[in-house]
């Protein structure tokens, strides 16, 4: 079960955000000629570029 809510909750966080850069483009593309849209565009495509998730990286072999 704790699997299950884990994966769950995983495919929320995923889906919000990609729905935040999705609005966010959709904001900028239905009024271009707007500099409030455009900052209100923007303002969702970075907390979609921050909520986005980051693959980790190896950590450094031991040395011997």
């Amino acid at each position: 079960m704790k699997r299950l809510t884990a994966l769950a909750l995983a495919l929320v966080v995923h889906l919000l955000t990609l729905a935040f850069v999705v609005l966010g483009g959709w904001i900028i593309v239905r009024d271009p000629g707007s500099v409030l849209w455009w900052l209100l565009g923007l303002l969702c495509l970075a907390v979609g570029w921050a909520l986005r998730p980051r693959l980790g990286r190896m950590p450094p072999a031991p040395s011997r």
